[in-house]
């Protein structure tokens, strides 16, 4: 009989005895629990959101999930105010959940009555049934939490007491869903429903300008996640974390970071059973760029050392060209180099407009990538270009590249000349006769000369002559050298050698001239004169003429008459002796009032590049210490002068004396160029060698602007102020300038001894010096190394040794100034006079 032939009555039998079944089981738990004295609150559901005390839970006095009361009649409905969610109706096989558990689906029945979609966040008052009940004894509550991150069941086990202590009884269990789990977009990186907030609204990449930038995500320009509409705020357990991975250029410099962000909210996330849900992923990437250049320095720079001819025959001269670099961000040894060098500085090449070209340079040690230097010694470095360069006028230029493509330059034009001196030959045992017809030998330059040779001149372009004279080509010996009665004279002399380049050379050779024929005697005289020019002539009325020989003997001596003059007379034979003599002019007049601040002004604009000397005689005056340069040296030695104290070499030296010669010599350069030249002693002692009329030009050392003191205007001077401060008791000294620019002022005052004085205007110096008990002189210089200073005045403050009565040592009787010049940046010399004053 098959299912479909079942008559109904069978079929309703079956029905009907199910039910049965049912009302059986049911009565029978209830007759269980009846038995037992204890009907439970029936089981729950709540959310997450849904707010309670889970220590309160196991009074039995607590409506939460209903109470425990005496009697059927205290019973009352437990409802829950809560959001439903589609968990109601689904099971939870991590938490065990199902809805046919609770009450034969009742979460269920809730959801599908009360849940809208477009409204999940609306709560709804829900009847789960009535309170539990124990008519009698004594009930107590143990609460179990089950739950895991707030999700999960809660037992409430109640016992009543018997014979045997308390007993369980009954059970309810609340079940916990989470309706709103933890939740980002994982396709949409800003969906305003996330529980997340990315960095910086999910921007893609985020550029630091720093070498060494905050890389942390309290770093505001980076960033972190942030939680967001409530998230992690209900049965969640969120953790967020970061990764970092670093992309570099070779230097570490300009890199790259890739930051990884993992949000995992622990109570969706089960790695072992699904990796995917609970665990959401969010990538930044963080680029660092530095703008700032290396900075190159020149390690070492030095032209013209060591001459050369390269393998061509070109003549070279070593050049030493190296650098240094270093850069904030990348390190020393991953900068990246190459220079570049255009020959003759004409702007042409195959390298855009340079010649030649080293690099790419990626480290020191490593070989560069192209060399195309024939010159430089190193092939094997960039940073290094010393080589043996052509002669010409060359420039090099350096490139350095940081790990952040920013690139620094340097270059410098250099200039390789030929240092080489020639190298000389002359004819040796050379000899001549005098002409009796003229009592004299004229000796040409050219017989001497016998293969003098220059490694970058040819020898048609070497220039001779004799002595160091350019131009001398011809030597004239004459009667005046021989001694009375000798056939014969041996003329030492030198042969000179100057290249294309002007360097020189001589040899040293000796003449021997010839008097066969008696022409020479002992009457032959040399007269020689010498006039002191100008009117410094004044100051040599008593100056001494001492003519020497070499080793000391004293031949001749005199005194310079009163119009400047002096003339000797020597014989062949004296002349004979001071063939390789000297002279000597010495003066002990020195008029100290030729020397004044306005040279020492002079001195000072000069050393510092403000203004150059205009004339040859100027360098030479300036030039105190006789060391053939002006330094600061020569600078100190006149301001201690003008100060009054004692500098030696200036007490038997004040004079230096120039001949015609010089003179005519130094014309054909610059002043500067003439000076570097100047040689006072070797054209001075060619006067004995030289007949005639010798002018004499005297320079007064430390005397620049070669004359006296001509005030061309006033300026007032006063004591403005008496006052106490923490150094003592001082006056304040006013020169009012009357908006003139002041370089520099000198002045003697009479103020009580043992004081003190400082400047109070900014942008001048002072020095001073007591040269008497109670007489003091002072220099003021302004800064020469700014601008021209305008001022309604400058003050200098005395200070007094006397501080118990500063009043009565500085009244009228105890100041005075004997002499005060001022020096105008116009050049102007002003004369200062003391006002009188409301002191006074």
């Amino acid at each position: 009989m098959n299912k479909s032939s079942t008559p109904k009555y069978m079929m309703s039998f079956k029905a009907t005895t199910v039910f049965l079944i049912m009302i059986f089981v049911i009565v029978f738990f209830q007759n269980s629990f009846a038995q037992s004295g204890c009907i439970p609150p029936p089981d729950m559901v709540v959310s997450c959101k849904y707010w309670f005390d889970v220590s309160d839970l196991d009074v039995p006095s607590n409506s939460t999930f209903g109470r425990i009361v005496g009697s059927f009649a205290s019973r009352k409905k437990i409802t829950t105010r809560d959001i439903v969610c589609p968990a109601f109706c689904q099971t939870d096989r991590y938490t065990g959940y199902s809805p046919s558990r609770v009450q034969g689906g009742k979460p269920c029945h809730f959801y599908q009555q009360f849940y809208n979609p477009t409204h999940p966040e609306r709560k709804y008052n829900m009847a789960w049934g009535w309170d539990g009940v124990v008519e009698s004894g004594e009930v107590q509550i143990e609460v179990r939490d089950l739950r895991d991150c707030g999700i999960g069941k809660i037992l409430r086990i109640f016992k009543l007491w018997t014979s045997d202590g308390w007993s369980p009884v009954a059970t309810q269990t609340i079940w916990v869903l989470n309706c709103d789990p933890f939740y980002i977009n994982p396709t949409v990186c800003t969906d305003n429903t996330d529980d997340i907030e990315w960095p910086l609204g999910c921007k893609g990449e985020i550029i630091l300008h720093d070498c060494d930038p905050d890389l942390s995500p309290e770093n505001p320009l980076l960033g972190k996640p942030r939680l967001a509409n409530g998230g992690g705020r209900y049965c969640s357990m969120v953790s967020i974390d970061y990764t970092d991975k670093r992309f570099t250029v070779e230097g570490n410099s300009c890199f790259k970071v890739i930051r990884t962000w993992t949000v995992i909210d622990w109570c969706q996330y089960h790695p072992e059973s699904n990796a995917k849900d609970g665990k959401w992923t969010f990538r930044q990437i963080i680029k660092v760029v530095n703008k700032q250049d290396p900075v190159i320095r020149w390690d070492s720079v030095a032209i013209n050392k060591r001459d050369s001819v390269l393998p061509d025959g070109t003549c070279a001269n070593l050049a030493i060209l190296k650098i240094s670099a270093s850069d904030d961000c990348t390190e020393q040894a991953h900068l990246r180099y190459e220079y570049k060098i255009d020959l003759n500085n004409d702007g042409e090449g195959p390298y855009g407009t340079y010649d030649l070209y080293a690099g790419r340079l990626e480290r020191p040690g490593f070989k560069p990538e192209n060399m195309d230097n024939p010159y430089a010694v190193d092939t094997s470095t960039v940073l290094d270009a010393t080589g043996y360069y052509p002669l010409g006028t060359h420039k090099i230029k350096w490139f350095v590249e940081d790990g952040c493509g920013n690139v620094a330059e340097i270059d410098s034009v250099f200039v390789v000349r030929d240092t080489k001196a020639p190298t000389p030959y002359c004819k040796s045992g050379a000899i001549t006769v005098i002409m009796p017809s003229t009592g004299s030998v004229a000796i040409d330059i050219a017989q001497l000369n016998i293969g003098s040779y220059d490694n970058c001149t040819p020898m048609e372009g070497l220039d001779y002559y004799f002595n160091g004279t350019p131009g001398q080509k011809q030597l004239v010996v004459s009667c005046d050298s021989f001694i009375p009665g000798a056939s014969s004279l041996d003329v030492p002399t030198q042969v000179w050698v100057e290249d294309e380049a002007g360097n020189t050379d001589y040899c040293t050779l000796t003449i021997q001239v010839q008097d066969p024929n008696g022409v020479c005697s002992d009457s032959v005289t040399h007269t020689i004169s010498m006039l002191i020019s100008g009117d410094d002539h004044v100051f040599f009325n008593d100056a001494a003429i001492v003519v020497s020989t070499d080793d000391g003997v004293e031949m001749l001596q005199g005194n310079i008459d009163a119009s400047g003059q002096y003339n000797m007379v020597l014989t062949s034979s004296e002349m004979y002796q001071l063939r390789t003599g000297h002279i000597d002019l010495s003066c002990s007049k020195y008029p100290t009032d030729r020397i004044t601040t306005r040279d020492l002004i002079l001195m000072m604009k000069q050393l510092l590049g403000k203004e150059d000397y205009t004339s040859y005689q100027q360098y030479i005056a300036a030039d105190v210490d006789r060391s053939g340069e002006i330094t600061l040296k020569d600078v100190l030695m006149i301001r201690d002068h003008i100060l009054g104290r004692r500098v030696a070499q200036l007490e038997d030296n004040h004079w230096v004396c120039l001949t015609d010669k010089n003179i005519e010599i130094s014309a054909k350069v610059n002043p500067e160029e003439a000076f570097k030249q100047f040689r006072p002693k070797y054209y001075f002692d060619n006067i004995l060698r030289q007949e005639g009329r010798h002018v004499i030009f005297p320079i007064l050392l430390g005397d620049i602007d070669g004359v006296g003191i001509r005030s061309e205007g006033v300026f007032g001077m006063k004591w403005s102020k008496i006052g106490y401060d923490r150094k003592g008791g001082y006056m304040d000294l006013l020169l009012k300038s009357e908006r003139q620019c002041i370089d520099g002022f000198d002045m003697e005052l009479n103020l009580p001894s043992g004081g003190s004085f400082e400047v109070l205007t900014p942008g001048y110096s002072i020095d001073y010096n007591e040269t008497k008990k109670g007489e003091y002189r002072l220099v003021g210089l302004k800064t020469f190394g700014e601008d021209p200073i305008s001022t309604d005045g400058i003050t200098l403050r005395f200070y007094s040794s006397d501080e118990e009565n500063v009043a009565e040592l500085l009244n009228s009787s105890h100041r005075r100034v004997y002499e005060a010049s001022a020096y105008g940046c116009d050049g102007v010399t002003y004369q200062i006079e003391l006002e009188p004053s409301s002191k006074d």
